[in-house]
């Protein structure tokens, strides 16, 4: 079942709570978190395509959708060097 946007605020919060207090011995606030970020990037790759393809390809929303997978993959690039250096996250 989707949780409704208050349900899904209220966890990140929590999860937020949990990582602040180091009690995540089971990894899950900080998967929840890293997956909650990885999602709103790839809406946002998703209504980029979505915008491309329904507009006949047109060149802004070309950059547009571009610009999002841009930042989709940066956002995992960053999340790799975060593992390596291992910033206690």
């Amino acid at each position: 079942m989707k949780p409704n946007e208050s349900q899904v605020k209220q966890a990140m919060e929590q999860a937020k709570q949990i990582l602040g207090h180091g009690e995540d011995k089971h990894y899950l606030a900080q998967t929840l978190l890293y997956f909650q970020r990885r999602l709103e990037k790839l809406e946002k790759v998703q209504e980029a395509a979505s915008l491309y393809l329904q507009f006949g390809q047109d060149e802004q929303e070309h950059t547009s959708l571009l610009r999002a997978v841009e930042a989709a993959r940066e956002q995992e690039s960053l999340e790799k060097l975060d593992d390596r250096h291992d910033f206690g996250l």
